[in-house]
């Protein structure tokens, strides 16, 4: 699903003339439901973890890769994906990171008023350092790959985490080749995200720099 967005985003970006207008959004939401849901879903939280020298209960908070996220956040946030659907503006979203795109100010504007009147409808906050409203001429960051009109790289802080995977298992003694498994991998993706874009490694590539479509 990720990989099919970034492609149809990356695409739209290459064949368009005009200078888009973005609106970059992550979102958070408190769980405000009568007492039965909130005892289902705290069915769903709750679980012991075996930290090597006693079991913990946790009742807070989904584990991480559990697919009760984004699906609880996609049905959650459908009357938003069916309000933007009807306002024509291309829009995107993965979990809980979403893109907007529009040809003109007004048009953004006009998406903009219509994203907070529905998650002010849903009681769902802004993040404050996550949102960005402007133009897409320097690119920006999505789902970890850098984009701008007609190009598309990996984002620098994809890069470096990747790096400090790296370093961590370095330090911590894996063998050579668990860490060029994991590599590998992590290349797979990137190229997996662009479409077969890059098609050999490239340094200039991976620091986020531009590759333009059909060049190797």
């Amino acid at each position: 699903m990720e990989t099919l967005q970034t492609q149809t985003f990356y695409l739209l970006l290459l064949t368009k003339l005009f200078t888009f207008y973005l609106l970059l959004l992550t979102f958070h939401f408190p769980i405000t439901h009568p007492s039965k849901v909130l005892a289902l879903v705290g069915f769903y939280l709750r679980r012991f973890v075996d930290t090597g020298n006693e079991y913990v209960d946790i009742v807070r908070g989904i584990s991480l890769g559990c697919p009760l996220s984004p699906l609880m956040g996609a049905l959650y946030l459908k009357p938003l994906d069916d309000r933007m659907a009807a306002l024509g503006c291309f829009y995107v979203r993965f979990m809980d990171d979403w893109v907007v795109l529009a040809e003109t100010r007004w048009k953004l504007r006009k998406a903009v008023k219509a994203i907070n009147e529905e998650l002010a409808a849903l009681r769902v906050e802004k993040h404050p350092d996550k949102t960005f409203i402007g133009r897409i001429d320097k690119g920006f960051d999505f789902l970890g790959y850098w984009f701008s009109p007609g190009r598309v790289g990996v984002a620098k802080k994809t890069v470096d985490r990747m790096l400090d995977k790296v370093s961590r298992l370095y330090e911590q003694g894996v063998d050579r080749i668990c860490i060029e498994t994991y590599v590998n991998r992590w290349w797979q993706w990137v190229r997996g995200g662009m479409g077969g874009v890059l098609l050999s490694w490239s340094g200039v590539s991976l620091l986020g720099d531009a590759v333009r479509y059909g060049e190797a």
